[in-house]
């Protein structure tokens, strides 16, 4: 039966095609056709570099100013410090992610950087130390959109 309805649909898409174009064909009277004039200039090309994604935080999907936000994302990951440096913006580990672990609901953004060093911000207390080689398991969070963003630590955990 759905065979035939959809055989239904694409046969009535075509003749109600050729009607509209017999109808278009008949109601439009002919033009002389003049040619259109034609622009010889060349555009200056643009002076300005595009903005080019650091290898820390190269998103796993990866853009300009104005681009589609990243999914709701959350991956419990399990990471080696690799370094703890302060910023204007708070804490930031450079962390090496060893597993990462699907959270039903969120995207899975950690998967893609299973093997890398990342730099990610810390939400929690930025007064607890972090040593380099110390194995920490968190919640990590990607937010921006393809051209860029920042990752999250949440609710971080040592091992």
């Amino acid at each position: 039966m759905p065979i035939k309805f959809g055989l239904w649909i694409v046969i009535t898409s075509l003749v109600f095609m050729a009607v509209c174009a017999c109808a278009t064909i008949t109601e439009t009277p002919p033009t002389k056709m003049v040619p259109a004039p034609v622009n010889t200039a060349v555009p200056e090309p643009t002076k300005q570099p595009a903005p080019q994604p650091t290898e820390k935080n190269n998103p796993p999907s990866g853009g300009p100013i104005g681009g589609v936000p990243a999914a709701p994302n959350l991956s419990i990951i399990t990471a080696k410090v690799i370094a703890a440096n302060q910023s204007d913006q708070g804490l930031v580990l450079t962390i090496e992610v060893q597993s990462s672990q699907k959270q039903d609901g969120f995207a899975d953004f950690g998967s893609a950087v299973i093997g890398q060093q990342i730099d990610a911000q810390v939400n929690d207390d930025p007064g607890t130390p972090y040593t380099a080689g110390q194995i920490i398991q968190a919640g990590l969070v990607y937010q921006g959109d393809e051209h860029g963003g920042i990752y999250f630590l949440q609710n971080i955990l040592n091992q």
